[in-house]
């Protein structure tokens, strides 16, 4: 991965059902990225939210945030799978310079749409 370069990617993933838990959505999604030999540099669930509008069937999300290391021909076919997958709604991945660091993300002790629908 000589030429690798950074890019950050925005996923909108539907929350998990049944008895598939926020791990497994985790764990599916390093793998995808593992086949087109991206290398995960940071990840983090940013945000559960209620959607503006729905898509498909879906009315809420879970943002998740990357940094990612890759080829740049690796980048369309990801793209492609990601589009692929059923839990992925959205997905933007673009380009980065310099070194990778997080915008700040929703306090933990905020309360999630899921707990305000729960209350």
């Amino acid at each position: 991965m000589d030429s690798a370069r950074d890019y950050e990617v925005m996923l909108l993933v539907s929350p998990p059902a049944g008895k598939e838990t926020w791990d497994d959505v985790r764990k599916r999604l390093g793998e995808t990225f593992q086949h087109h030999e991206a290398e995960i540099v940071k990840d983090a669930k940013w945000a559960d939210r209620r959607l503006a509008y729905p898509i498909g069937k879906h009315r809420k999300g879970i943002y998740h945030l990357m940094h990612v290391r890759a080829a740049p021909a690796r980048i369309a076919p990801l793209r492609r799978d990601l589009q692929l997958q059923e839990s992925v709604l959205r997905e933007l991945i673009l380009a980065r310079s310099g070194a990778p660091t997080f915008s700040e993300a929703p306090r933990d002790d905020a309360v999630s749409d899921y707990e305000a629908d729960a209350g």
